[in-house]
């Protein structure tokens, strides 16, 4: 009986040593830092039924400073990779990090055209990235029209 107690006895100490020494707060692996960034909004709504404004609701998150959104009449589709403000008739808007909240009215005197937009979320903060693009789509349609009516 005196056996089992000090197996016992020896089999916690052992599983209380090993749980102590294998609890850290770093990782065991690298992290690579050009991922941090921060995520990109959820959601973009546009309410252009009004010919002569535009306004976007999206989705925000935590640790942004603010947003960046940009609109044109290209008929190419925007990407990551293509730089802001090099569509056709592009308008950038943000850049002076005016848009903080989830809901901003587009300051631009629309024309009858298609419009593409997107956003992403900015950082004040250089060590943390700028979030992916998010196009506007709706029923699989990456163009808004401004002035038009409409569809429930």
């Amino acid at each position: 009986m005196k056996n089992i107690k000090y197996l016992v006895l020896a089999v916690i100490a052992l599983v209380t040593g090993f749980a102590m020494t294998s609890c850290t707060d770093e990782n065991d692996w690298a992290v690579d830092k050009s991922h941090d960034r921060l995520f990109t909004p959820t959601t973009l709504e546009v309410d252009a039924s009004k010919a002569d404004s535009v306004v976007i609701t999206f989705s925000s998150s935590e640790d942004v400073s603010y947003y960046i959104v940009e609109i044109c009449t290209d008929g190419k589709l925007f990407k990551d990779d293509i730089e802001t403000g090099v569509m056709k008739d592009s308008r950038v808007f943000g850049e002076d990090k005016s848009i903080t909240g989830n809901t901003y009215v587009i300051p631009y005197k629309f024309g009858n055209y298609m419009y593409q937009m997107r956003i992403k979320a900015c950082s004040n903060n250089p060590a943390k990235g700028d979030s992916h693009w998010l196009n506007y789509c709706k029923n699989d349609e990456y163009f808004f029209e401004v002035g038009a009516e409409e569809e429930e």
